[in-house]
């Protein structure tokens, strides 16, 4: 799969020419060689130098001068890496997964990032590889938001220490819980009424990923669902039944290995598999310390609310706060 484009920057005019250079990769890589493709069908392996650009920054570029290649214009170029040998070094490591790229792109963006939940998601997001390249200048929000959030399961979130991604709890436990929302207290109101997210619902998902520069097309497919899917899953074979078929087709440029995407489908159905139920409730500004994306439990007789659920919103009123919930793991029961 050829993973990134090549930008011609360099062709010299005397006579005879002494380059003809093209940039493969905007950093240091660990490749000393690529083979490079031209839109004519012709292909070369190089050998990988370096070059200062402008900002004082390094770039990896080969020549093309003596190759079976050459520097046209118009000419549109790709290169194949082996393995890991094109991606970039940081913080002394190989940047292959979803939390360590979401690191490098919001302090490469100098926004204010919240480290220590940043730690503690990245290594769970680590564990989906990623692969693809950034051609163009693009916001790190925008980029993190289109091209793994729109697949991987987790929001990007920002707090008062600023930026980052919350993993969806597809399984939270009452011992997370850092609250109780309890109406007998005194010191919670209900604001709503007990309503189910079941528009939100999809228990049949497919995803093409493993994006070919080359082509502009994904290589690979996997899917997850029902009875009928070629992985069957039972949350979403019970979901099916209740719901009928809630079919999702999803598209990623930065999956490329096939357990990576089998993960990250099979988290995004058991969290989206069943809707989810909302209630808001009025906090006294005893809890003015609660934050989005926090676990609490809730436990409201008048409507049948028990479980475990996640801060959504939070907005200010008048006796305080306004917290939407969404119950995660419904207990039925105190």
């Amino acid at each position: 799969v050829r993973r990134s484009e090549a930008l011609a920057y360099s062709r010299s005019t005397g006579s005879p020419s002494t380059n003809q250079r093209i940039c493969i990769a905007g950093h240091r890589v660990e490749a000393t060689e690529a083979v490079i493709y031209d839109d004519d069908g012709g292909t070369d392996t190089l050998p990988i130098t370096y070059r200062q650009d402008g900002a004082g920054g390094v770039f990896a570029t080969v020549n093309l001068l003596g190759s079976a290649l050459s520097v046209d214009d118009g000419m549109t170029y790709s290169v194949k890496w082996s393995g890991d040998g094109g991606a970039l070094v940081d913080e002394g490591q190989t940047l292959t997964g979803a939390g360590h790229l979401i690191s490098y792109l919001l302090r490469a963006a100098r926004l204010p990032v919240d480290f220590a939940r940043l730690a503690g998601a990245r290594a769970g997001l680590d564990a989906y590889a990623v692969g693809g390249t950034i051609q163009e200048p693009v916001g790190a929000l925008a980029y993190i938001g289109d091209a793994l959030a729109s697949v991987l399961p987790f929001t990007l979130t920002s707090g008062p220490q600023g930026w980052w991604p919350w993993p969806w709890p597809i399984s939270p436990r009452r011992s997370e819980a850092v609250a109780e929302i309890n109406p007998e207290r005194g010191d919670v109101v209900r604001a709503s009424e007990l309503s189910l997210d079941s528009g939100a619902v999809v228990n049949d998902l497919t995803l093409a990923y493993g994006y070919d520069m080359a082509t502009g097309e994904p290589t690979r497919t996997a899917a997850a669902g029902g009875l009928d899917s070629t992985a069957p899953l039972g949350e979403c074979i019970n979901s099916q039944a209740r719901y009928g078929v809630r079919s999702e087709s999803l598209e990623s440029v930065v999956l490329e290995a096939p357990g990576a995407a089998a993960r990250a489908i099979t988290a995004r159905l058991l969290a989206l598999a069943e809707p989810r139920a909302r209630v808001s409730y009025d906090l006294a500004t005893s809890y003015g310390w609660l934050r989005p994306r926090q676990i609490v439990v809730v436990s409201d007789a008048d409507v049948g609310a028990y479980g475990v659920a996640v801060v959504d919103k939070l907005t200010l009123s008048e006796v305080g706060l306004t917290a939407e919930l969404l119950i995660l793991t419904p207990t039925g029961e105190p």
